[in-house]
């Protein structure tokens, strides 16, 4: 067999014995028999369209089947690879058939060359086509002799003849395979029916890959896509956290030389305002890149979204340091006329309380403080409120009280100086009762409070009363260590009352995932880190319980096919990376998340073969865990999952696999099987690989969008497998 590929990755595979890999080149005269040496190599000018790369002709010596006067010589680059149909010529003598072939030497050749290929950019008869990175492969342009089936049996004459037409056809076309694909009627609008093969398009964003087959293809834009939500091109998710530099953006800076800059910039600032992105950092460092570019259109329309997508200090102050970390990798400037603006148009767009908030609020993050930045970008305020507060930025509150205490002010400009003495009110008193009337009366929040502030009781009291949904999880346990939550009292049935609230759970979007590691953490009696201990009050872990069942109702549905696969091995039982929980735990809670919001999904186990779980959406997560730990553990090879829905008929859009870090890979790999599961079921699958207790593995095709692999498990990570789900990434 021969594969031949067209200019974007089209292949067909023919199954043809007299089919020449490419046409017939122009014949010249024949050189003299002498000449034609095993071990010598013709030498042929330098090519005028790529003078750079000197070019050396490799000759096949004649076997005892081939006339003397016939001998094959393919051009190719230094590399041994050929950019240039004309380099491959085809010296006078006859052309050989393929029974001579078989009883030839020219079989030795082609089993010691391995599978041979004739590629190439550019249209040919058969429609030749180029593989990633130009050029074709070395080797000799004689196709391969057939070989035996597993049945011993030779192929039959009738498929050979039958594709030797359908060849012949192709290569009287100009264009070849890829004209034809480009006017291929997509199935599209309609369910697959099984008998769509894979090589059939079962979307127009599929493409060919070098087997024929159709996959689909992680173009730029997707792997843009991917960087914006967790910093990764490819196809892995780390929960780690990753350096990031301009070899993590490839794809982002050819999209920028592409002239497809505005268009890099909108998806920033869809990522950002819609929440899709995992981490801020990658969205951040995106648009830092875009803001140093060459492009004029890019650099402009990236600093017209800072606003968007900095929405708070600490954004802008990061956004800031990756600029200057990429000062002198980009070989350009950084605080230029344009960066003065878009700074000063941040500060100027915000209103006099709420940058007044921001700045006492999140003061310097990064090496960089408002200070800095106000002094950088001269600003000029835009109203009288912005006015008081970059006075109070760089002079002090004493300067700003000197000069506004003997004016007549608006009802708004005395609010804002009333909040700014108390902000610095706060910072100089050690009265508890004080410090409990400023937060009452202005809304302080704890970053505003000294750090012998929080080791008060009554003050902690203070601040719970409109203790945002987030911070209450994440202080649960100092507020008992600190005794503010005791058995009985107010502040407990207080915070009972605000997780069981379903108005403030669906407002603050809290994931059940979230409750879960908080009531996980609580549970315990002591943190990750540090010396901190409580002992965990019964009410709040029913409260977080509940909470965690009710949450359930906020999960919207992707609307797609799941078929979850959990390793119930022992080994599940350590810590996930990236979180207090279990490996186990987190399957089991996952299985519950989908269970509960998907109307179609299935969950199996690796035991001998993949058994079905008997869960169901009544059941809760202690009685999932106990179900699941009664399964016999088998080994946890990630392709059985496919094999098993393809052998039971089952349906499934998406296939997530739940282990610790042991992803065994059997006889089939997964890649492999998923491909084998389209192809069979006429269904665009996806896979996700969760090694929630390793560093890193590569079991995803980093070339196919269709696969992912996530090293640990974090909040973070549901996110991505939605956007994943949903094709956003």
């Amino acid at each position: 067999m021969s594969s031949v590929k067209t200019p974007g990755s089209l292949s067909m595979r023919h199954h043809s014995p007299a089919l020449p890999v490419m046409a017939p080149a122009k014949r010249r005269p024949a050189p003299p028999p002498a000449a034609a040496d095993p071990g010598s190599s013709c030498r042929r000018p330098l090519s005028s369209a790529n003078p750079p790369l000197a070019r050396q002709a490799h000759v096949t010596p004649p076997t005892s089947r081939q006339p003397p006067g016939a001998v094959t010589c393919r051009a190719t680059e230094a590399g041994g690879r050929s950019s240039r149909p004309e380099d491959a010529e085809t010296l006078p003598g006859p052309r050989r058939t393929r029974r001579r072939r078989e009883r030839g030497g020219a079989a030795e050749e082609g089993r010691a060359s391995g599978r041979q290929r004739r590629e190439h950019p550019g249209s040919s008869p058969v429609g030749g086509g180029a593989r990633r990175g130009g050029g074709a492969r070395s080797g000799s342009r004689t196709r391969r002799p057939w070989r035996r089936s597993r049945s011993g049996r030779r192929p039959s004459g009738r498929r050979a003849s039958s594709s030797r037409g359908e060849a012949q056809r192709f290569s009287r076309r100009r264009g070849g395979f890829r004209e034809w694909a480009a006017g291929h009627r997509f199935l599209k609008g309609r369910k697959m029916e099984e008998s769509v093969t894979q090589m059939q398009p079962m979307h127009e964003t599929q493409l060919a890959n070098s087997e024929g087959g159709y996959v689909w293809q992680v173009t730029d834009m997707n792997r843009l896509h991917r960087f914006l939500c967790f910093g990764s091109e490819g196809g892995t998710y780390y929960i780690q956290e990753q350096r990031l530099g301009l070899q993590n953006a490839e794809a982002l800076l050819r999209l920028i030389e592409d002239g497809r800059g505005c268009e890099v910039i909108q998806e920033i600032k869809s990522f950002s305002q819609e929440g899709r992105n995992a981490k801020q950092e990658p969205t951040l460092f995106a648009l830092a890149i875009c803001s140093q570019c060459s492009d004029t259109s890019t650099k402009q329309a990236a600093f017209k979204a800072v606003p968007e997508v900095c929405r708070i200090p600490t954004h802008l102050f990061t956004f800031i340091q990756f600029k200057k970390d990429l000062k002198e990798s980009m070989h350009c400037g950084m605080w230029g006329r344009a960066l003065r603006k878009a700074v000063a148009d941040w500060y100027n767009e915000k209103g006099g309380m709420a940058l007044a908030l921001a700045v006492t609020k999140y003061k310097q993050r990064n090496g960089w403080s408002h200070k800095d930045l106000l002094r950088l970008s001269h600003l000029k305020p835009s109203s009288e409120g912005l006015a008081i507060v970059t006075k109070y930025i760089t002079k002090g509150w004493k300067e700003v009280h000197d000069t506004y205490k003997e004016k007549a002010l608006s009802v708004e400009t005395e609010r804002l100086l009333k909040y700014l003495e108390a902000v610095e009110k706060v910072k100089r008193t050690r009265d508890e009762l004080e410090v409990i009337h400023l937060i009452e009366e202005h809304r302080l929040v704890r970053e505003h409070l000294l750090t012998n502030h929080l080791k008060s009781k009554e003050v902690w009291k203070a601040l719970l009363q409109e203790m945002p949904l987030t911070a209450l999880l994440r202080n649960l346990g100092k507020m008992t260590a600190n005794s503010v939550l005791e058995p009985g009292n107010s502040e407990v049935s207080l915070v009972c009352e605000k997780l069981c609230n379903e108005k403030l759970l669906k407002k603050a979007r809290i994931h059940p995932f979230h409750v879960l590691v908080a009531l996980e953490t609580y549970k315990t009696g002591h943190g990750l880190r540090g010396k901190l201990k409580w002992r965990p009050d019964e009410e709040i872990l029913q409260a977080l319980d509940a909470a965690f069942y009710k949450t359930f109702k906020m999960v919207e549905p992707t609307g797609k096919r799941f078929l979850l696969a959990v390793d119930v091995s022992g080994s599940m039982e350590q810590r996930v990376l990236g979180s207090i929980l279990s490996a186990s735990t987190v399957a089991a809670a996952m299985c519950m998340v989908v269970t509960r919001t998907e109307s179609d999904s299935y969950i199996v186990a690796f035991s001998d073969e993949m058994v079905p779980c008997p869960l169901t959406t009544d059941m809760t997560l202690q009685q999932v865990l106990m179900a699941m730990s009664q399964i016999p553990a088998g080994e946890t090879d990630c392709s059985l999952p496919m094999i098993w829905a393809q052998k039971t008929n089952t349906a499934a859009d998406v296939f997530i696999v739940f282990t610790d870090n042991e992803t065994f890979a059997g006889s089939v790999h997964p890649a492999a099987a998923l491909r084998e599961y389209r192809k069979k079921m006429g269904i665009p699958a996806k896979l996700i690989v969760c090694g929630m207790a390793s560093n890193g593995f590569t079991i995803a095709d980093p070339d196919d969008r269709g696969m992912l692999d996530m090293c640990g498990f974090d909040t973070g990570a549901l996110d991505v497998i939605r956007n994943f789900t949903l094709d956003v990434i």
